[in-house]
């Protein structure tokens, strides 16, 4: 679906690995090394949807969430915040209560 040039990796298969490793029952958001990582993912999921546009977004809703049986409320508003997101830090707050909020509801 997705092709990138000089890239062994596509971003058909770092999408979901991001979304899976934060909500991995062990991913503590209060712990400095998790918010560092925070921080690398915010980063690949806001340059993978500068360079590829609204299939980030449709990957996301359509493929990603579901799979991980979250709601397409919570998609669509993911995938809004990922699309202003301007700054990696911006989407790291966002993550961080993001994660608090899908916990709170499991």
């Amino acid at each position: 679906m997705w092709h990138c040039l000089n890239a062994s990796v596509s971003p058909s298969q770092i999408l979901p690995a991001t979304v899976a490793a934060i909500l991995h029952p062990e991913f503590d958001v209060s712990d400095a090394q998790a918010v560092l990582s925070l921080v690398d993912i915010a980063a690949l999921q806001i340059n993978i949807g500068r360079r590829l546009g609204p299939v980030v977004g449709s990957c996301l809703q359509d493929v990603v969430f579901p799979s991980f049986g979250l709601s397409p409320e919570l998609a669509q508003e993911y995938v809004s915040t990922l699309s202003q997101c301007e700054k990696k830090r911006q989407l790291v707050r966002y993550l961080q209560d993001f994660l608090l909020r899908v916990r709170s509801a499991y």
